[in-house]
């Protein structure tokens, strides 16, 4: 479970500033968060509670409940909110180091290490996870005829411009086109056929 919380977080919990010895603890609570939820779906199944049912998500709640606490006790009380928000920037992480970075080399625009930073700020930037989505707008992720981009690939591009050259911009554009290609597919495939892909 502690590799696991390594997995998810990375080196994202440092950036949180805490002391060494709360922030071990807080890896500990997350680990000791997971075990508990699955002790409780076990216990929960054992006692015929019907999975996903409001009974079986209170006993999941219930269990948690008490690191819950200790968790927000050391990060506040929106811890929720700031793991899913740094869960998020992991996954960016390693989708520049594993995407986009070998677009980039392949167009003879390769990112440096700080702009490979950068690049992960402005996707965690526009990203909504652990946000307030009150002020997003309705078309977040409805693709721009003219541009070719969703709002959400727009405010990317528009952080990253920051840091990246024009023609890293131009492989940042074509990067973001493609994936908004990919999930307009994805949502004609999938219709009636369950939830599709969102970006949040």
């Amino acid at each position: 479970m502690r590799r696991n919380v390594e997995r998810m977080y990375g080196d994202t919990l440092a950036t949180l500033n805490l002391p060494a010895d709360q922030l071990a603890k807080l890896k500990g609570l997350l680990a000791e968060k997971q075990m508990s939820s699955i002790d409780a779906i076990q216990a929960a199944e054992a006692a015929g509670i019907e999975r996903g049912t409001p009974e079986w998500q209170d006993a999941i709640k219930q269990a948690a409940q008490d690191t819950e606490q200790q968790i927000s006790a050391i990060m506040g009380p929106n811890a929720d909110n700031t793991l899913a928000q740094l869960q998020m920037k992991v996954s960016f992480q390693n989708q520049v180091q594993n995407n986009y970075a070998a677009d980039f080399a392949n167009a003879g625009a390769p990112l440096s290490p700080d702009q490979s930073h950068a690049l992960v700020q402005a996707l965690s930037d526009a990203n909504y996870a652990g946000k307030d989505t009150t002020n997003r707008p309705a078309n977040y992720n409805e693709v721009d005829p003219t541009t070719g981009l969703t709002p959400h690939d727009s405010r990317i591009v528009e952080a990253a411009a920051q840091s990246l050259s024009p023609a890293q911009i131009q492989v940042l554009k074509t990067d973001q086109m493609e994936n908004a290609q990919l999930s307009a597919l994805m949502r004609q495939y999938n219709k009636g056929n369950g939830p599709v892909m969102f970006v949040p």
